[in-house]
């Protein structure tokens, strides 16, 4: 049985960054991790600080980075199903990025504390996590 996926939006590169800085310290692999964001300057700097792969959103033709090209209507969703989202989340996480804001998202393994880290990160759909930081392990 697949693992679920955990969710993480980030409004700014620092708070992205700090996430995926503690998902790898927790025992992710950088491949282990999907990371988009919309703008190319985001991109850039993720890639360079985290070391992570970051497809970009181009918002004019609907592409996301190189795996999908041509103007594919729906190419945030379509990616987005394809890592393993349903549909009606994909659409729901598509409107973040295409504010500006930088989906990270993984797998759920219960020795590794994601939905803490994206709350402590600032993720902006935090209060969607079953979570409370004043019951910590």
């Amino acid at each position: 049985m697949a693992n679920q996926k955990v969710v993480g939006i980030f409004s700014t590169q620092e708070e992205a960054i700090r996430a995926i800085e503690r998902l790898k310290s927790s025992g992710y692999n950088d491949d282990e991790i999907s990371v988009l964001a919309k703008h190319h300057e985001d991109v850039d700097r993720l890639k360079d600080a985290t070391h992570v792969d970051v497809d970009t959103h181009d918002a004019k033709d609907g592409a996301v980075g190189g795996a999908l090209t041509g103007g594919a209507v729906g190419g945030v969703v379509g990616a987005l199903v394809d890592l393993g989202l349903s549909k009606e989340e994909a659409e729901d996480y598509r409107q973040y990025i295409e504010r500006g804001d930088i989906l990270v998202m993984v797998d759920e393994y219960p020795d590794r504390d994601v939905y803490g880290n994206f709350y402590e990160n600032n993720s902006v759909i935090r209060d969607r996590y079953n979570y409370d930081p004043n019951n910590r392990l």
